[in-house]
């Protein structure tokens, strides 16, 4: 039963260039995903070593800031980490 899966694709030829455009396009968006996550990395360290002691809940460890700079990024919660960055002077 699994391998009639594998038979209709090989039949159809649209079907499988699709298959094969999906798979050649895996990784490159593997690459763009750790260039991001580099990139995040690297303002998770600059948001501790700059802003621990401004707001221990946002940046009190590499992890906290981490998930802040996740939060940012895909604009969550960016309002309110800014706002409590603003507030807390």
């Amino acid at each position: 039963r699994a391998f009639r899966v594998i038979r209709v694709v090989r039949r159809l030829a649209n079907l499988r260039s699709l298959v094969n455009s999906l798979a050649a396009s895996v990784l490159p968006v593997v690459n763009a995903m750790i260039i991001v996550f580099l990139t995040c990395c690297i303002y998770a360290v600059m948001g501790v070593n700059l802003f621990k002691q401004r707001d221990q809940l946002l940046f009190g460890s590499f992890a906290r800031a981490l998930f802040t700079m996740f939060q940012v990024s895909t604009m969550d919660g960016w309002a309110l980490a800014s706002r409590n960055m603003f507030e807390s002077e």
